[in-house]
């Protein structure tokens, strides 16, 4: 988190049952992403992509807001400079969102994905 050189955050309400979404995005230099991505690569996240963005993914379960939101997950997305956290309560997936929005803006992004 000391390596990152901006951050943006935001949150939304998505349904009146309670459920959210919160994202933040920032720009983390490629060498500082690599021990965040061996830890998490070491840790529950389940690793795949979106796009050309490679993704980290882990569900939780809440039992006492289950029965109002449903599990939690939350995503950890790696495109180029750019390190995107997805905390979602709910059923959506916003990862391909998130990463087709970042790649609208800023194209030159789709080359250096993270492998």
């Amino acid at each position: 988190m000391r390596d990152v050189d901006a951050v943006q955050g935001c949150q939304w309400p998505l349904y009146l049952a309670g459920n959210q979404l919160t994202q933040y995005t920032a720009l983390l230099p490629n060498d500082s992403q690599t021990p965040l991505i061996v830890g998490l690569r070491d840790s529950d996240y389940v690793e795949s992509t979106a796009g050309p963005a490679l993704k980290f993914e882990l569900s939780l379960e809440d039992p006492e807001n289950y029965r109002m939101a449903g599990r939690t997950t939350i995503q950890q997305l790696f495109l180029g400079d750019v390190w995107i956290t997805i905390i979602e309560t709910g059923k959506s997936d916003y990862a391909e969102s998130a990463v087709s929005t970042l790649l609208s803006l800023n194209p030159h992004l789709e080359a250096q994905s993270t492998q």
